[in-house]
């Protein structure tokens, strides 16, 4: 018969006799069992008795002419006879425009090529078929669609557009006290992922035995505090400003100690906080008033960023530490010029390390490579007054946050300093304060303490894409005295992420923290 090629969405090639034949052809021999008949009895004498009569519709049987093998279907193509025997035919092939979101199907009895959207997830709404388009934003989740309630997955549930945060879901998690014993002072919280323990290392200044000294504990993903325990020398002087990175099961944290004036140390914990070795001193210029210093894993080995006091000033420096602690690399100068710096921030990718300063109310950077060669210093920020900036990994390179008055700014940079987004002004603050930033699915996050007014503080969460703004969910509200970027830490884990703070008047502070999954609602 005639097969329709161009029905419903897609065209199909291809003709199909249907015509039984008008007698048997030449019908079987009565209780023979004969050969397999057509879709019609043959009408041979006694054919009835053996087999179906009749040599049509069987591929391979016994024919005369084409009809005697038509099967009666169109979509396996029409069949043939070719020296006396029936010949199959070239099945219909349907063209599918998608194979991803379309089925495309033959049917029975005209041949008509159908092309409609799949419904993979069974939830009454169909996939993005270009034929045959569907409504369903996500045909693999039977959560997703038009009109279904939004839930806390980190998907746009209801197709409009909008994820989890966007749609009016709060954060998750419950801002709690971690760290706090009634008349002391815990402060400089810092944090980071020990992914050999699935924990968070978390560690702070303290004063509890009467003097400043850096403690630090296990934190679960759950938000659970481990034990407390100290990790810098009770005996060599107040310790203050830590800073933790972690690489398999082991940590290192970095702090100024005032064992003459200010020191740079460096000890290894693993990842409930405990001491691994011994600390060193890896400031060469022994006693000198070094400032503020992070720590990077980097490659595996320890990468220590430091303002190493000088003739000239604080110029920006770093050493590097084999994974055992033991010093691999002098003291190695990247700024250029004189001046006093501030507020030394690394942060590390696969391939370079970006160790950024504040100098006269400008932020600037180097990015180091792994033969630890550094490039000419440059400046990031262009406005006056920049100060307390933070850096993070981010899967182009590195996000860049720092705080101006009455503003917070944002920068993007590839790992080997090749260009980024732009800088932009991000969110609405009275007076940001910005303590790290992390990937999320959405984008780089940009954890912030805004001094709202007096000692009033909230912390909130800033999403950025392409250095545009998507929101800034507010995580918390507090008092605290005095606020910069070491008043907080921000850090992302293998299934969350986890802020924290210090918080309370002078004299009483204490640690503070909240904890949130990878959807940061849940």
């Amino acid at each position: 018969m005639s097969v329709l090629c161009a029905v419903a969405t897609s065209a199909c090639g291809g003709e199909e006799f249907n015509a039984a034949p008008s007698t048997g052809g030449a019908g079987g021999t009565a209780g023979s069992g004969g050969t397999d008949g057509g879709s019609t009895d043959g009408g041979g004498t006694g054919g009835d008795s053996g087999g179906a009569s009749g040599s049509g519709g069987t591929i391979g049987a016994d024919c005369t002419k084409p009809a005697d093998c038509d099967d009666g279907k169109a979509c396996n193509g029409t069949e043939t006879c070719a020296n006396g025997k029936c010949q199959a035919g070239a099945p219909v092939d349907c063209a599918n425009p998608d194979p991803n979101t379309c089925t495309a199907e033959c049917q029975e009895p005209t041949g008509t090529c159908v092309v409609a959207a799949k419904d993979e997830d069974s939830d009454n709404h169909t996939a993005a078929c270009p034929a045959d388009p569907g409504d369903d934003c996500d045909d693999s989740d039977a959560n997703t669609y038009p009109g279904a309630p939004e839930i806390c997955d980190g998907k746009d549930n209801n197709c409009n557009g909008l994820d989890d945060l966007q749609e009016g879901k709060p954060l998750g998690g419950t801002a709690k006290k971690l760290v706090g014993i009634v008349g002391k002072l815990h402060r400089d919280p810092h944090i980071a992922w020990c992914p050999g323990g699935k924990k968070y290392v978390l560690v702070w200044t303290d004063n509890r035995d009467g003097y400043d000294a850096i403690w630090g504990a296990s934190l679960s993903q759950a938000g659970a505090l481990g034990v407390q325990g100290k990790i810098s020398s009770a005996t060599a002087g107040d310790s203050h400003d830590p800073r933790v990175a972690c690489s398999g099961s082991e940590c290192a944290v970095v702090w100024r100690q005032t064992s003459s004036s200010y020191d740079v140390y460096v000890q290894r914990v693993d990842c409930d906080g405990k001491p691994q070795g011994t600390a060193v001193n890896v400031s060469e210029t022994a006693g000198a008033a070094n400032g503020r210093a992070s720590v990077a894993s980097f490659n595996g080995d320890w990468y220590v960023g430091f303002l190493e006091k000088d003739a000239t000033g604080l110029p920006a420096a770093f050493r590097v530490l084999a994974p055992n602690g033991t010093p691999k690399t002098s003291t190695q100068f990247v700024s250029t010029g004189n001046g006093l710096r501030n507020d030394a921030e690394v942060a590390a990718t696969a391939t370079h390390v970006a160790q950024l300063w504040e100098l006269n109310g400008v932020i600037e950077w180097v990015h180091v490579d792994s033969s630890f060669g550094a490039s000419a210093s440059e400046p990031l920020s262009s406005a006056a007054g920049a100060k307390s900036p933070v850096v993070g990994a981010i899967p182009t390179g590195f996000g860049f946050a720092w705080h101006l008055p009455g503003a917070l700014e944002y920068k993007e940079r590839g790992s080997d300093g090749g260009a980024g987004c732009s800088i932009a002004k991000l969110g609405t603050f009275t007076n940001p304060w910005p303590i790290g930033v992390v990937n999320h699915a959405s984008g780089p996050l940009v954890a912030v303490l805004d001094a709202t007014s007096g000692t009033n503080v909230s912390a909130a969460l800033v999403r950025t894409k392409d250095c545009k703004l998507i929101d800034q969910p507010q995580a918390a509200t507090f008092m605290v005295d005095t606020i910069d970027q070491h008043t907080g830490a921000f850090a992302a884990g293998e299934s969350g992420y986890a802020m924290v703070w210090g918080e309370g008047p002078t004299g009483n502070k204490e640690i503070h923290g909240r904890v949130f999954g990878p959807n940061l609602c849940d």
